[in-house]
């Protein structure tokens, strides 16, 4: 496999694209639709890692199971402040 390829960065909406090789994402065992980090690196470089697992499943699928059986959920209730805008409470 080759370890540099040449890519160029592409506009996707108000944002911007990079695509990886296919061989790139599997050989880094990064996987489709997982958090990403991206930071900066030195000298202009840019680093992109796969965010691991926390042991905290916070997923639509866990609370709707936890529902189901009737499993308490750790949810916590924040308090805004008062609206800013049109808000509808």
């Amino acid at each position: 496999m080759k370890k540099t390829v040449i890519s160029k960065i592409s506009q996707w909406g108000n944002s911007f694209g990079l695509r990886l090789p296919r061989n790139f994402v599997t050989t880094s065992n990064i996987s489709l639709e997982r958090p990403l980090e991206i930071s900066l690196g030195t000298r202009g470089s840019i680093v992109v890692r796969e965010i691991k697992k926390s042991g905290v499943n916070l997923s639509k699928d866990y609370f709707i199971k936890a529902f189901k059986i009737g499993k308490p959920v750790n949810a916590k209730e924040y308090e805004w402040g008062t609206p800013q805008g049109r808000e509808i409470w």
